[in-house]
């Protein structure tokens, strides 16, 4: 194993960076448990990372960081461990390291597919699970429900394969010597969105399915219109597709929305996105994915550094532009799922930040909180010059069973706030942002900004019914702080923390 001493590392946004003491670079189970094992020794802690896509400062360590770049291989799936309700064929077993680009690219060649994705494909797959990366869709799961199972490295190198009560792995027939097997309910539902609080995961077996096109209409509209269609849940309704020359009423699988948070010609414009699933295009039909004329002009580095001047100094223009954006959006694509799924414009992504937090669709809370941006993006646009530069979005998700998922229980819309981070100003935008979104109900996505809530574990204990639990199990796996970070310090999840409150009296 290459250990490297003084690496630097930073996020993709490099918001956040940090040079570790040492920087493991492990090709096997058996070198995690050897790094975290050192790291207990010389009572550092240690942290693994991924693709670092994550702007907040979720990954950063101040002792040992693991590197999982090459943790990338799909693993075979030991069938004769399996219960015999298990489904081999709709089971994928891979290493942490492994990105959603490379996964669906593996996929596409077993003419498989995942069940769900975000709008973005740069990050790991057990980065994605573990913050709790959602995708679209009220009756579509989140990454984290993909997963059935998930092999951790916790403190003192013990190893753990860790499932649901009702697991795929049959307890008769384990036979993985140096793994001890838990199906229980409160550990799994615990360890999928654990903020890397727990261990090192090593490896999951997620659910995937066979290939499947979606096709993806957009159409410009506005809010006022817009508005009304969510609050009386019309915009839920079927649609009537036309696809190969026939109409057939479908119900949309995912929906997406961008909205202008500035007011051009008295409302706010906005472009409605409807995901629906449909039949393989037959062969004379060919599928019409994302214009690759725009994806490349959009990922160019000069378009961002063009738009980026104007915010810094023609910002009252910033509206408008913002309109012509919404408008240039692709009207109709049909394609392989994860195509669709795929949003594109990855160089403006890494140059942006976010705040991100889920409200329940029962409630209008998403709506106030809309309206409250609205409000808070044109005082500080009067007072300051600053304009908010990137569109809001909203996405609708359906409920889990991880108990730190905003969606636990319930089906959610999240509100997406984003903003350049070479802005001047945008940690002000972002801070604003948060302070409505919390004030309004909402609950955080864990891999996006979230300082406003530091110290707040009474905020946490009213949003999470099941945070005592999920505590209770990272001290199973994390007793000694081994795998905390400063994230965890700040928000007031790490052990040392927690046993002095009530939470674990």
């Amino acid at each position: 194993m290459r250990i490297r001493k003084n690496a630097p590392w930073s996020n993709v946004s490099k918001l956040h960076g940090v040079t570790p003491f040492l920087t493991f670079d492990p090709g096997s189970l058996e070198e995690i448990c050897e790094a975290v094992r050192d790291a207990e020794v010389s009572n550092v802690r240690i942290r693994a990372v991924g693709s670092g896509h994550s702007p907040s400062d979720i990954a950063v360590t101040d002792g040992y960081l693991i590197s999982t770049r090459k943790l990338t291989n799909v693993l075979p799936l030991d069938t004769l461990q399996l219960q015999a309700s298990a489904d081999p064929g709709s089971l994928i077993n891979l290493e942490a390291g492994m990105t959603i680009k490379a996964l669906n690219r593996y996929l596409e060649q077993k003419d498989l597919a995942l069940l769900n994705m975000g709008a973005i494909d740069a990050q790991t797959i057990v980065g994605a699970i573990s913050t709790g990366t959602h995708g679209t869709g009220r009756e579509q799961i989140s990454m984290p429900g993909m997963v059935r199972s998930m092999v951790l490295v916790a403190a003192h190198g013990k190893i753990y394969r860790v499932e649901p009560s009702n697991g795929i792995t049959d307890p008769d027939k384990h036979t993985e010597t140096s793994i001890e097997l838990i199906q229980n309910d409160d550990f799994f539902y615990s360890l999928l969105i654990n903020l890397g609080v727990m261990g090192i995961i090593y490896s999951v077996i997620i659910e995937v399915r066979p290939r499947y096109w979606l096709l993806e209409k957009r159409h410009i509209t506005k809010w006022s219109n817009l508005r009304k269609d969510l609050s009386s849940q019309k915009l839920f309704e079927p649609d009537i597709v036309e696809i190969a020359g026939t109409n057939k009423e479908h119900l949309a699988r995912g929906i997406t929305v961008m909205i202008n948070p500035h007011k051009v010609g008295g409302d706010h414009l906005c472009m409605l996105s409807k995901i629906f699933e449909v039949e393989q295009p037959e062969g004379h039909l060919r599928p019409k994915g994302r214009s690759k004329l725009s994806q490349f002009l959009s990922d160019l580095p000069i378009s961002y550094w063009t738009y980026l001047w104007v915010v810094c100094n023609r910002p009252k223009l910033v509206p408008k532009l913002l309109n012509l954006v919404i408008k240039s959006t692709s009207s109709r694509i049909l394609d392989l799922s994860h195509r669709v799924l795929h949003a594109g414009s990855a160089y403006i992504q890494n140059k942006s930040s976010s705040c991100e937090f889920g409200y329940r669709i029962d409630q209008e809370g998403y709506l106030k909180t809309i309206e409250d941006l609205f409000v808070k993006s044109s005082e500080l646009a009067t007072l300051y010059n600053l304009f908010s530069s990137i569109p809001i979005g909203i996405r609708f998700t359906k409920a889990s069973k991880a108990y730190l998922s905003p969606e636990f229980g319930h089906n959610v819309c999240y509100v997406v706030t984003p903003a350049l981070v070479e802005q001047p100003g945008f940690q002000l935008l972002l801070n604003s942002f948060q302070e409505i979104h919390i004030r309004n109900g909402g609950k955080p996505h864990w891999a996006k900004i979230t300082n406003r809530i530091d110290g707040r574990i009474d905020l946490l204990q009213k949003w999470y019914p099941k945070l005592e639990t999920w505590l209770h199990v990272m001290r199973h796996f994390n007793p000694d702080d081994t795998f905390s970070n400063g994230f965890s310090d700040r928000l007031g999840l790490t052990t040392s923390l927690v046993r002095k409150s009530y939470l674990l009296n």
